[in-house]
């Protein structure tokens, strides 16, 4: 859908530069100066165009065109009449009208919906009935049973679907993910004691011995037990 800028509502109304050229040229040729047309340059450049227009002499004049233009009504101000009240034209003419900055896209506002706040709020209100319902379905809310029906009270003491609202710590995801990705690559994944020796921490990783790992910040040691054993060489 399209509509007209400002310069195309005021060609709406005052006409294009370029047809008002020729009917001012209509009794004879003229020099520039002797025009009094809003936007000259516009309308010397589109008339040239057209070739409704020549120069000679200094003068400018109509040419055989530029009659036949005088009897029928221009094709772009017709183009704009139509985008004004219906919003589209002729793709040919559209074309013409989007290279000369005339017009722009409109997008159409999504229809109105109903607010379903007033619809539930009509509901507590509507007389009850024989009978109850105990949903409420789209097919209740087109056919406007829920202004005759009544409706089951909400029993705040029946049982309901226990709900979880914790998630896993974000360093417990990143430790899975990293654990998936090794196991991908082809090494096992193994179950461990709650206190590890020091062996199997450091040595068995080629950990040096001066290594900052190994540091009393970076490692706890318990006192009890102070020993740990190892597999047989």
């Amino acid at each position: 859908m399209w509509g007209l800028n400002e310069e195309a509502q005021k060609y709406l109304k005052k006409g294009f530069p370029e047809y008002n050229l020729i009917i001012a040229l209509k009794e004879g040729p003229k020099e520039i100066k002797e025009l009094n047309i809003e936007n000259l340059p516009i309308a010397l450049n589109w008339a040239k165009k057209n070739g409704w227009i020549k120069l000679e002499d200094k003068k400018i004049s109509l040419t055989k065109e530029g009659h036949a233009a005088l009897e029928k009504k221009y094709h772009l101000m017709a183009a704009i009449e139509k985008i004004a009240k219906s919003g589209d034209c002729e793709p040919e003419t559209l074309e013409i009208l989007k290279r000369r900055n005339l017009v722009v896209e409109v997008k159409e506002q999504p229809k109105e919906r109903k607010c379903m706040f007033n619809i539930f709020k009509n509901i507590f209100k509507a007389p009850k009935a024989s009978g109850e319902i105990a949903q409420l379905t789209p097919e209740d809310i087109i056919k406007k049973r829920w202004k005759t029906a009544g409706f089951r009270k909400y029993d705040v003491s029946a049982p309901a679907p226990r709900a979880w609202p914790g998630k896993v710590h974000p360093y417990l995801q990143f430790l899975d993910k990293i654990k998936d990705r090794l196991v991908s690559l082809g090494f096992e994944e193994v179950s461990g004691p709650l206190l590890e020796t020091n062996f199997w921490n450091c040595d068995a990783l080629f950990m040096p011995q001066d290594h900052p790992a190994r540091g009393i910040h970076d490692i706890f040691f318990v006192k009890d037990p102070k020993h740990g054993t190892l597999p047989n060489a």
